[in-house]
């Protein structure tokens, strides 16, 4: 059916913008440095309204379609961005009620969408996302699958992604604390859980953890983000939803303003987090904070990245290495996290979807999605509209170390195991050092006997 689908949608995805490379610093009219333009969807063709806010993304795990989720002004609206160059937008759900908002958060746990906002009385709003492979006649208006109503607005949500529960933070209710809602069956959602007892949270984040601190290791961890005078990130264990439990609190940084919303390093030893108003309040660049999580009940400050204008930042997330972050009026800003334990971030390569300026204003780019398989990212600007992007940065490679040639056998000579220099059991773990997953491992000398060629299957990481 989705073949159909997008012949039939041929002529409306044609008015998207097609390929443009980044050539010289612009790919047609954008500022660029290592990003491809691949299409822009503006406005008008999403029937966003006047302004889009978040966006996240879904990869139908039958038939591989990627699809952009886009919160607009009206509702939210879903694009087939499998040909990146020929977006087609599927259709609309509206907001409960038809009520518009500048802001609407949308997310996803396997294939369930959510949808949450700031009008009054929206609560939770689930959809149904295999329904996409269905539509012969694009756009559509779509109706939601199911609606939870235990609160009415939202400020933002957060569904995990491996365990079915979805936060909602700056409701109504728990003096805007985390809401906990369990949606093991998506059609009906219930409360599992409240956590009011540091007030007013922002945005949150939550993760299963797997980093240094033994103690809590395997445990669901949340990272909350508080605004209002109090700005500081709380981290709370949330494995238990009807026993949330205060970790520690995160130190004062440096011209605290608007604590927004950050996200954890690959190997959970490392938190940024994004400041949304010290920019304009202390008149400096854009500012991307760290700190050292290491030691989930006593987080270390230990600086920040000063980026080169001086545009907000805004939602941030991290994926293979690169820190992906949203700045507003400066569009896309990539980052090369190599260094971060020493506090420093670099700039690898940007996407200005803004062209007015890169002032302290909220115009430009509020959020991106950068965990598609096939490397396209998808940046929603706030009055310009979707934007699919195609970065061009360099490979992070695993090398091997290997022995020399033989050109006798045809192999290479691994001289470590011909003179018997390999250990049976692995010796890192009695000289003190920590394994995350692992230590002791062993093998057998009959194992590190066996020759020849090896057939085998690289895997990347």
């Amino acid at each position: 059916m989705r073949t159909l689908a997008l012949f039939a949608a041929t002529a409306f995805s044609s008015l998207a913008w097609a390929q443009t490379p980044c050539v010289n610093g612009f790919a047609g009219p954008y500022p660029c440095s290592n990003i491809d333009l691949m299409a822009h969807v503006d406005l008008a063709q999403l029937g966003a309204g006047t302004s889009v806010a978040d966006v996240w993304g879904w990869t139908d795990p039958l038939t591989n379609a990627e699809i952009a989720i886009v919160g607009g002004r009206t509702g939210a609206i879903f694009v087939d961005v499998t040909n990146p160059s020929a977006p087609v937008v599927l259709g609309i759900l509206p907001a409960h009620n038809g009520v518009q908002s500048l802001w609407r958060d949308v997310d996803t746990h396997g294939n369930w969408c959510f949808i949450g906002s700031e009008a009054s009385g929206h609560g939770l709003q689930v959809f149904d996302l295999t329904r996409l492979r269905n539509v012969t006649s694009p756009p559509q208006t779509f109706t939601a699958d199911a609606r939870y109503a235990g609160f009415g607005n939202s400020h933002t949500i957060f569904a995990d992604k491996t365990e079915p529960y979805v936060y909602a933070v700056g409701t109504s209710i728990a003096s805007g604390g985390l809401v906990v809602v369990n949606v093991s069956n998506p059609l009906v959602p219930t409360l599992a859980g409240t956590f009011p007892f540091e007030g007013y949270i922002h945005e949150n984040t939550v993760f299963q953890y797997n980093g240094p601190d033994t103690e809590h290791v395997g445990k669901r961890i949340s990272f909350n983000f508080h605004i209002n005078a109090n700005d500081r990130v709380t981290i709370v264990d949330v494995t238990d939803k009807t026993d949330i439990q205060l970790i520690s609190t995160t130190p004062p940084y440096t011209s605290p303003s608007l604590c927004h919303q950050g996200w954890l390093t690959e190997d959970h030893r490392y938190l940024l987090m994004n400041d949304e108003g010290d920019e304009s309040a202390f008149n400096y660049n854009t500012r991307t904070h760290i700190y050292n999580v290491q030691d989930l009940d006593a987080p270390v400050y230990i600086g920040y990245f000063s980026g080169p204008n001086a545009s907000i930042d805004h939602n941030l997330y991290v994926h293979r290495g690169l820190v992906w972050e949203a700045n507003y009026t400066s569009g896309i800003q990539v980052l090369d996290a190599a260094n971060v334990g020493n506090g420093t971030l670099s700039l690898a390569a940007w996407f200005d979807t803004y062209t007015a300026n890169n002032g302290k204003t909220y115009n430009g780019a509020w959020g991106n999605y950068p965990y598609f398989a096939s490397g396209n990212v998808l940046v929603s600007s706030y009055g310009e509209g979707l934007f699919v992007l195609k970065p061009r940065l360099s490979l992070r490679l695993k090398a091997m170390l290997e022995g020399p040639y033989d050109v006798n056998t045809g192999l290479m000579h691994d001289s470590l195991r011909v003179k018997g220099l390999l250990p049976l059991t692995e010796p890192y773990t009695t000289m003190g050092y920590a394994h995350i997953g692992g230590g002791n491992e062993s093998t057998t000398a009959a194992t590190l006997s066996v020759t020849g060629e090896c057939h085998c299957r690289l895997g990347g990481g």
